[in-house]
């Protein structure tokens, strides 16, 4: 294996750990019903700002990813969850 394939596996692996860690995080914090309402209340926003970023990141046409989100709070936080 080459320095280049040991760093993109490094890499993989550092977001996946992140993405889990950042999940427990969001789950500890929500909680808190004040901040389960204010994630209701800016769940909109939250949506479309995180559809820019993945279209932007991916390269993948837009018209794949759902201008308005659809989904239950309860969905979106669950890290098994694909829609």
């Amino acid at each position: 294996m080459n320095n280049i394939e040991s760093s993109s596996l490094y890499e993989q692996d550092y977001y996946l750990w992140l993405k889990d860690t950042y999940q427990i995080e969001l789950e500890l914090l929500l909680k808190s019903k004040t901040l389960y309402n204010y994630f209701l209340q800016e769940i909109e926003e939250i949506y479309s700002k995180a559809r820019k970023q993945v279209i932007k990141k991916t390269d993948l046409p837009a018209a794949i990813f759902p201008e308005y989100y659809h989904f239950k709070a309860d969905q979106l936080l669950d890290s098994d969850f694909l829609p």
